[in-house]
């Protein structure tokens, strides 16, 4: 990646910091577009797959 940067994965975040815990935990208004996106991004991939 550019700038040195390292990806890691949700699944190593801590889970407070997850956004569909934290969607689940402290609503929709808690969470940045980006957090929004993640989440509906998931959802879409997960139905296409089924």
């Amino acid at each position: 990646m550019a700038g040195g940067s390292k990806v890691i994965s949700i699944k190593n975040w801590p889970v407070d910091d997850r956004p569909r815990e934290k969607l689940l935990k402290k609503g929709a208004k808690a969470l940045s577009n980006s957090e929004l996106l993640a989440i509906l991004l998931r959802e879409i991939s997960r139905v296409r797959h089924r």
